[in-house]
């Protein structure tokens, strides 16, 4: 594995890590763990993209089909995001129907790609209840950010990451956003 794809974190299995509801790592995982690991990572010039990632209209599906389907929706997307990364990367839920992939040692055209094919994977996924979404779907808004070329602060591209997102849920959803200056 050479250095950029290399894991910047051992596989981290504490329980307070761990979503309840998805067992993909949480907010707090981020916060704790991953958060220091990438400025190490920055440090030692290490690329990496975040994808930030939002259920389309997911007030709506939860509004109409209840809150115990919309957990099931959850628990779903959460299984595809992990099962479709590669060892190394990241799959956090960020909170409520948000989450964030960290992708290590990615550029942004991998990154886009990867970020393009969850998209897509979502959209053609088959989830109970999606029918009454406004397109008769279930779909995912993504937006990009990467180090370096976005940021030299976590904060930075975090936050670029969530610009992008807006503007992905501002041009119609249902799509992938690169962030750009």
């Amino acid at each position: 594995m050479s250095r950029e794809r290399r894991k910047i974190l051992p596989e981290i299995k504490d329980r307070k890590y761990i979503d309840n509801l998805t067992s993909l790592y949480n907010r707090k995982f981020f916060d704790d763990q991953l958060k220091k690991a990438l400025i190490q990572a920055m440090t030692d010039d290490i690329p990496f993209t975040l994808l930030l990632i939002d259920i389309d209209d997911f007030t709506h599906f939860n509004e109409m089909n209840g809150y115990d389907l919309g957990d099931k929706i959850l628990q779903q997307i959460g299984f595809l995001m992990k099962r479709n990364l590669r060892s190394g990367d990241y799959a956090i839920r960020y909170e409520g129907e948000e989450f964030l992939i960290v992708l290590v040692g990615a550029n942004k055209d991998d990154s886009f790609r990867v970020a393009e094919r969850l998209r897509k994977m979502i959209e053609m996924y088959q989830f109970p209840g999606e029918q009454i979404q406004p397109e008769g779907r279930l779909t995912i808004s993504l937006g990009l950010a990467s180090f370096p070329e976005d940021g030299e602060s976590m904060a930075f591209i975090l936050k670029r990451a969530d610009t992008a997102l807006f503007q992905a849920k501002q041009r119609m959803k249902n799509r992938v956003e690169i962030f750009t200056l």
